[in-house]
């Protein structure tokens, strides 16, 4: 992956957008000078923030476009006060639409010609023509590394020699409609999306050290309405999914075993989840809890084993989202993946309230850490093949309702 901080000028101001089914956030920060690490903003100054309790959205699925709305409206309108300034543009970071993510390869033959910029560039053509034309939005895609002749983990191919060059690429894609559902409600809060970043890999910016996205490192976000996750390894993202559980879904189920309300019930997860001593207090809540996280842990392992490669590729499980404040998650998390455990937490910059440096607002972080790298997304690079019913035109440029509805 290539790790070079983009010329974002110091003094430049983003704004970002973090759309859950539990609460929306919106981050507004002035950068600074570009941190020696690709994966922090320690030189970024926090201007706003603002977040709402999300409403009209379940597991990422829009049920009530006006509700969103509210919602959406209601943290910019915050973020804005607290900045003092007014935003039209932002960074928008979602899970929704089924998140999916394939990894596949290209060749080009070089019939033993020295390798040139131009071979390059027709290689990582031939891998964006491979998805330009999905059906799916497509969210990231990108070249995950060379190889020459059988030679891989080649970076940079050019001035080598050989017979056949080959790359490799990694694509997360998501369902169309209701990312287009989603997106409707960004632009009728009178608001205009820049990009979308998946919120896996904005959660994995916010939380991973770099020693880790280059020995393997998973990253679940256990949020409200849904659980994400992102694999790193060898310094690139190769593996995304995303399942319709989460938080939400265990406080439903603790309504539904003792017949209390969803809030009472929501108390109750709360309560238990915090300290050790309350699961002795409520033992049947506390083993409800236990398994509803030991099912999230078990889908997502059974995701990366089938991948073939992201099991075994993650040396290391980093937790965060909301869901990773519970007490016994890392513990639960250690016993079914039977990998060291942490909690990821966004590292506090100047001017970050304190209730920022907190789980729950990895993906809202990260997603402002997305723009502050240099990530090579093939849309970006070959700008001339968007407008097809594809995330890069999506995920990118301007137009994006237009362009979906083509």
């Amino acid at each position: 992956m290539n790790t070079v901080s983009r010329p974002i000028r110091a003094g430049t101001i983003l704004a970002a957008l973090d759309i859950g089914s539990s609460k929306i956030g919106c981050l507004i920060v002035e950068l600074g000078a570009s941190s020696n690490s690709p994966y922090c903003l320690a030189n970024a100054r926090v201007l706003g923030v603002g977040y709402q309790r999300s409403r009209g959205l379940k597991g990422g699925i829009v049920l009530d476009p006006r509700a969103v709305e509210h919602s959406i409206r209601g943290a910019v309108d915050k973020a804005e006060r607290q900045a003092g300034r007014s935003i039209d543009e932002l960074y928008v970071s979602m899970n929704t639409g089924r998140i999916r993510s394939q990894n596949y390869g290209v060749m080009l033959e070089l019939a033993g010609a020295k390798i040139k910029a131009s071979h390059v560039d027709k290689l990582l053509r031939k891998g964006w023509d491979h998805v330009a034309h999905s059906p799916q939005a497509i969210l990231h895609a990108r070249n995950t590394g060379f190889a020459i002749d059988g030679d891989i983990g080649i970076k940079k191919p050019e001035g080598f020699s050989g017979q056949n060059l080959f790359a490799d690429f990694h694509v997360v894609s998501a369902d169309l409609a209701p990312m287009r559902q989603l997106l409707s409600c960004v632009e009728d809060s009178y608001l205009s999306p820049v990009s979308v970043v998946a919120a896996p890999y904005a959660s994995a910016l916010a939380t991973m050290r770099a020693r880790e996205a280059n020995e393997g490192v998973a990253i679940i976000d256990l949020g409200g309405g849904t659980s994400s996750l992102a694999v790193f390894a060898g310094g690139e993202f190769i593996f995304a999914n995303s399942i319709a559980k989460g938080g939400i879904a265990i406080s439903a189920a603790l309504s539904r075993r003792f017949g209390m309300s969803w809030r009472d019930a929501e108390r109750l997860k709360l309560h238990i989840g915090k300290k050790s001593e309350h699961r002795q207090e409520y033992p049947k809540g506390a083993e409800l809890i236990k398994r509803q996280l030991i099912g999230i842990f078990l889908h997502q392992k059974k995701k990366m084993m089938q991948a073939g490669f992201a099991f075994d590729a993650a040396r290391v499980i980093v937790l965060t989202g909301g869901g990773a404040l519970f007490h016994d998650a890392p513990s639960l998390a250690a016993e079914v993946f039977g990998k060291p455990v942490r909690v990821g937490v966004p590292a506090a910059v100047s001017g970050m309230p304190p209730q920022l440096v907190n789980p729950a607002f990895s993906a809202l972080w990260g997603i402002i850490a997305s723009q502050n790298i240099a990530h090579e997304e093939l849309a970006t690079r070959f700008a001339g093949s968007l407008g097809h019913r594809s995330g890069g035109s999506l995920a990118r440029f301007g137009n994006w309702l237009s362009h979906l509805a083509d």
